[in-house]
């Protein structure tokens, strides 16, 4: 590792330009590579392991991957700075560049406040280390002499308690492991994380690793920490229970939503509850909806369509089983015309909607529709517009009229399998801090 980190740096192509996707690779993977050593090591630990050795581990662990980040900092600023002074600027790849290199930073003062924290403890902490192997020693032979006097009816309950104490101790702990490994956080930023996670895996009936997985992709994504990360990460696993979602991919969508119409936290949730509910009623899946949404979300703003418009629309065209694309392109050419007309897209769409419903034939809609959206596309759309399976002519939808479809579904199908595990849970929570004690 040692002779990975002197080599990390830009990686030339042949004709010397810098591949800058190469080089980030290259960080990427010594990260991992760093983390995995770390985590090996540790699981080698045993009784006698010393808490200078495990302070020595911990911070060649933080100094390899603060060396890493820097170096990660600087070929993206060098990337960007490519970008900026491109001919042809691309505004939208360097606002992507710049958050990347804002999550980087954030990274990087997280490793260097951790490692500055057990600098100050290796440096000033040598006596209490000390101190404290002494007093450990001591309370081991008290502990030692009193058990002598315990009879079997004590100390069978003692033993049973402590094995499932590690039993907790070690699934909790896997749990911080993951938060680590997704966040990058160290000391008082992963204290609070796992305090996080702490409210919220015994408040929900949810495995461990899909509340610490739902802990760091929101932390990550949407940059919340506290009460808001909590209300939020519930509300993602809750979102993924009712629609059989992976919690991750759900979790990625939401923040690509929120970030292409620029949504508060709380308007971004209620598009949640109303893809939800188009899911219920058409029977298609969130993960496709939500995809098709932010794929094409230039497209809706070009037609000035909001975002409940998209949803909704996405959801008529899926259900009726239309081509996107080719609805997209058909429905771009309308809006153009319709503002030619002094026509909202709305209004259009509307009126569309309306003549093709009051066709006499189906060979009049069709002839209405082929114009837009061609002679594969137009005789469905146009069938399923008569025959009432697609209505354009209301797209649009109160968020706040779906604030509460996710929570009320979820808590809907609670029962008391669902409360037991997540009194366990909570059970897991207090064994695993009795086994850390």
């Amino acid at each position: 590792m040692a002779d990975d980190l002197k080599r990390v740096g830009l990686v030339f192509k042949a004709d010397g330009t810098t591949d800058f996707q190469k080089s980030l690779t290259t960080i990427n993977s010594l990260t991992q590579e760093s983390y995995a050593n770390f985590k090996l090591v540790q699981s080698q630990y045993d009784k006698t392991t010393s808490s200078l050795t495990k302070l020595k581990n911990q911070q060649t662990y933080l100094s390899q991957n603060t060396e890493l980040y820097k170096t990660k900092v600087s070929v993206l600023k060098e990337e960007l700075n490519e970008l900026e002074n491109a001919e042809d600027r691309n505004e939208k790849t360097i606002a992507s560049k710049k958050k990347q290199i804002a999550n980087a930073q954030t990274t990087l003062n997280n490793y260097e406040k951790g490692l500055k924290e057990v600098n100050d403890q290796l440096e000033s902490g040598s006596a209490q280390i000390k101190e404290y192997a002494d007093k450990v020693a001591d309370a081991s032979d008290k502990i030692s002499d009193a058990g002598k006097t315990l009879t079997k009816d004590v100390t069978a309950p003692i033993i049973a308690a402590g094995t499932a104490s590690m039993i907790a101790w070690n699934e909790i702990d896997e749990a911080y492991d993951n938060i680590i490994l997704k966040t990058g956080a160290t000391g008082d930023a992963l204290e609070s994380l796992k305090d996080s996670f702490d409210n919220v895996y015994g408040t929900m009936p949810a495995d461990s690793k899909d509340v610490s997985n739902v802990i760091g992709e929101v932390n990550t994504r949407f940059k919340v920490t506290g009460k808001e990360l909590e209300n939020l990460s519930k509300y993602m696993i809750q979102f993924a229970n009712i629609t059989g979602s992976d919690v991750v991919q759900s979790t990625a969508y939401a923040q690509k939503i929120q970030g292409q119409w620029n949504l508060s936290i709380e308007d971004t949730k209620n598009v949640l509850g109303l893809v939800a509910k188009q899911s219920q009623d058409t029977g298609i899946s969130v993960d496709t909806l939500m995809s098709n949404v932010t794929a094409n979300a230039t497209t809706f703003k070009e037609m000035n369509l909001n975002v409940d418009e998209a949803v909704n629309l996405m959801a008529q065209f899926e259900s009726a089983g239309l081509e996107n694309d080719s609805m997209l392109t058909g429905l771009k050419k309308a809006s153009q015309n319709y503002a030619k007309e002094g026509k909202s897209m709305s209004d259009g769409l509307a009126d569309l909607t309306k003549r093709l419903q009051d066709s006499k034939t189906y060979q009049e809609a069709y002839n209405e529709a082929v114009d837009l959206f061609g002679s594969k596309n137009a005789l469905i759309f146009a069938t399923a517009c008569k025959e009432g399976k697609i209505n354009l002519s209301d797209l649009s939808a109160s968020l706040g009229d779906y604030s509460n479809v996710v929570t009320s579904t979820f808590e809907g199908t609670l029962d008391p399998v669902d409360k037991a595990k997540e009194a366990f849970n909570n059970i897991k929570i207090v064994g695993a801090d009795l086994a850390d004690t």
